[in-house]
């Protein structure tokens, strides 16, 4: 990771990774339950940003406002969003999977996402952010 990330960090001051500009929520089975969904792992696409090319390229966020979180600590997540279950035909079921996977990605790359909407998959193609 250090040699791929050193010329970003000497040039820019940081490392420039292609993302998707959002808020992502690792599924728990928790959340996968209350919500129904018909897989238990993934990123489950809470917001996008409304000028992303995520969204631009078809990606669905969530509409159902609920709070999640222990009793100390809430937050606002969105339910009823795609779930992305992989990228570039790779299996994620975490963020350590997705980061890892988008780690030698640039702005202005395309991946494949993979999406569970309702009961069926999709196969979507973003052009990832900066």
């Amino acid at each position: 990771t250090a040699k791929r990330v050193v010329a970003d960090l000497i040039q820019y001051g940081k490392v420039h990774r292609g993302t998707i500009n959002g808020k992502l929520i690792q599924l728990t089975s928790q959340i996968a339950k209350y919500a129904g969904l018909s897989v238990s792992s993934g990123l489950l696409v809470s917001e996008l940003d409304a000028s992303s090319n995520a969204e631009k390229a078809g990606l669905k966020a969530g509409t159902q406002a609920v709070q999640y979180g222990n009793r100390y600590n809430y937050t606002t997540i969105y339910l009823g969003g795609d779930v992305i279950v992989a990228v570039d035909g790779t299996s994620i079921t975490s963020f350590a999977d997705y980061y890892s996977l988008l780690e030698s990605k640039r702005p202005g790359d395309k991946v494949v996402l993979t999406v569970q909407r309702g009961k069926k998959q999709e196969k979507i193609t973003v052009t990832l952010d900066d």
